[in-house]
């Protein structure tokens, strides 16, 4: 009777499996239904004889570069210190922050880097008091199509288009697939207010990509509340505004011939610099480079993505300012981030005099505009404007 039961649950999963074939290979409209059908199937395409970085991603050619050897022998020191400092690191951040932060700038060995992300956003605080939260949450949208997913269409499509050309994430319905939608369905769920937008996949999947699914729903919390990110995801993007509002005021402190040439096209950072902020650069640079800025994220907060944008923008200065016309500034932006390498961009960003104390004063300036008290007119705000 048992090996009867087997045999019918075997067919039974590969009926399932037929039919997930069939409806990729016609390339139907997938529901939360089908994504828990390949769950229970563990549901698989594996892609075989694929050349592919030490990150997961196909067609890259860094592992050719011919200074490989001597990155690696560099990587391989750096390595040594971290697991020195990892079993002692909550005691090292309060009494040598300053050093801990220039060993992260400098780049956490990626072996490491999950289990630093871990302990730099201090997820088990977080996690204390609901240890069984996130199985719950997946438990009781599996169990019934009735409770809602905001943005549930959304986030299946994004899906799909979240690092295609990673191993990880490439199979459709796969492994990874499953995980990023059960856990961008499980913040939206747990956070309504913010519910889900396009470009937070990025940065969910940079996070499963070094943590478990359930560690990455907590730092993915973390990341979007405890780092006065949300506001940006709220409908009319109010933080996000504000955060280029700071950055405006940066730039014509820091880099006035770009502001300047940029304002008098009417090229404004709604329209650059977005995605740099709705993403913190996830899906604006390659992957190496993207792990080094999120590095520097999550123990800096918002200043690194106004560095970041600063750098962009001072690497591509000659390009920018010698521009005539607004086609070809946006020529400019379309091309520079392929001219940027990791070392010069960070260089160049942490060369500028950027404060926690002046971002605040720039966005108590921001509040001031929007409550009335400073003119709505200001050169600064007409640029904010989506």
């Amino acid at each position: 009777m048992k090996k009867y039961g087997s045999m019918k649950l075997k067919e039974k999963n590969k009926e399932k499996e037929k039919d997930l074939n069939n409806l990729l290979s016609i390339d139907g409209h997938i529901k939360r239904n089908n994504i828990f059908d390949a769950e229970e199937i563990l549901y698989n395409n594996n892609y075989k004889n694929i050349a592919y970085d030490k990150y997961g991603f196909t067609n890259n050619n860094n592992e050719n570069n011919k200074d490989d050897i001597k990155l690696l022998s560099k990587e391989n020191e750096r390595l040594k210190k971290w697991l020195e400092i990892i079993p002692y690191f909550e005691n090292y951040r309060k009494k040598n922050k300053k050093k801990l932060k220039r060993k992260i700038r400098k780049g956490i060995p990626d072996s490491l880097r999950g289990e630093i992300w871990l302990k730099v956003c201090d997820i088990e605080k977080l996690k204390k008091g609901k240890e069984n939260y996130y199985n719950e949450l997946t438990l009781k949208m599996k169990e019934s199509e009735l409770i809602k997913i905001p943005d549930e269409d959304t986030i299946i499509k994004d899906m799909y288009r979240t690092f295609p050309g990673n191993l990880m994430f490439m199979n459709k319905l796969g492994d990874g697939q499953r995980k990023l939608f059960r856990v961008l369905s499980c913040f939206s769920m747990s956070n309504q207010k913010v519910g889900y937008a396009q470009g937070m996949s990025f940065i969910c999947a940079l996070f499963l990509s070094y943590v478990s699914e359930e560690n990455a729903f907590w730092m993915f919390n973390h990341y979007i509340k405890d780092y006065g990110l949300k506001e940006i995801y709220y409908p009319e993007f109010p933080g996000l505004k504000k955060h280029l509002f700071v950055l405006l005021k940066f730039m014509k402190k820091l880099l006035p011939d770009i502001y300047n040439q940029l304002k008098e096209n009417e090229v404004f950072p709604t329209i650059y610099a977005s995605s740099w902020y709705l993403t913190c650069f996830t899906n604006y640079f390659s992957y190496d480079i993207a792990v080094r800025i999120i590095d520097c994220f999550l123990f800096e907060g918002i200043k690194i993505i106004h560095r970041i944008a600063l750098g962009i923008l001072a690497l591509n200065h000659d390009e920018i300012v010698n521009c005539k016309g607004v086609s070809d500034v946006m020529g400019a932006f379309k091309y520079m981030k392929d001219k940027i390498s990791i070392e010069p961009l960070f260089k160049k960003s942490f060369s500028f005099s950027i404060s926690k104390k002046k971002i605040i004063k720039y966005e108590n300036l921001y509040n001031d505009y929007i409550s009335g008290i400073k003119p709505e007119d200001d050169e600064f705000m007409k640029q904010v404007k989506l």
